[in-house]
């Protein structure tokens, strides 16, 4: 398995947790970005860490960083993620 990262809002946090992600349509192509490191920079406006857990062999979209954030991104499409990871909130953010 390996652990992915997505900083959002609480109350959408709570709306993953409950129904799961949802695609990004904006992007291309579509689906949920992740990264592999916590990344406290992508926290800007954000107050909950979502940890993702995923079998490596859906890690395959990764992505250049656009915001130069020294990390890999990645679009993994919301229904692998549903159907196939695992998503906490990361206890350590209060």
């Amino acid at each position: 398995m390996t652990t992915l990262f997505h900083w959002t809002l609480h109350q959408r946090a709570k709306s993953i947790l409950r129904d799961g992600f949802k695609d990004t349509l904006h992007r291309q192509p579509p689906g949920v970005h992740l990264c592999d490191r916590r990344g406290d920079e992508h926290s800007i406006g954000n107050d909950t860490l979502l940890l993702v857990e995923l079998p490596e062999d859906e890690v395959i979209e990764e992505r250049l960083d656009p915001y130069q954030l020294k990390c890999r991104d990645y679009i993994i499409p919301a229904s692998i993620i549903n159907e196939r990871g695992k998503v906490f909130v990361d206890a350590t953010i209060e």
